[in-house]
């Protein structure tokens, strides 16, 4: 058999995204105006990674985090309260565990 050009991998067939991240209510609520505005006013008001400065480091952060899950309690999905400030290091390491089932 002969490899067709200009595809890699051709033996593994076509590829499908990868759908399972958010459910269809978990993604229409990151898509919404309120939590894009709710976003944008608390990286404003706290613009520093909550885990850097715990080790005394001043680092920017990238993204705003649910302390507990929005797929777990989405009732506090816009509360402040339920709101951290993570650079993408610490956001990614706290979702990784999470998504191995650690907290």
């Amino acid at each position: 058999m002969k490899k067709p050009i200009g595809k890699r991998r051709w033996w593994l067939g076509k590829r499908t995204p990868f759908r399972g991240r958010r459910d269809e209510t978990t993604q229409k609520f990151y898509h919404s105006t309120a939590w894009r505005k709710v976003r944008k006013l608390y990286i404003e008001a706290n613009p520093l990674c909550v885990e850097c400065m715990k080790d005394d480091k001043l680092i920017k952060a990238d993204v705003v985090d649910h302390i507990i899950r929005y797929r777990d309690k989405p009732e506090l999905g816009l509360d402040v309260n339920n709101l951290q400030s993570l650079c993408h290091y610490h956001h990614n390491s706290k979702s990784g565990k999470e998504a191995r089932g650690g907290g």
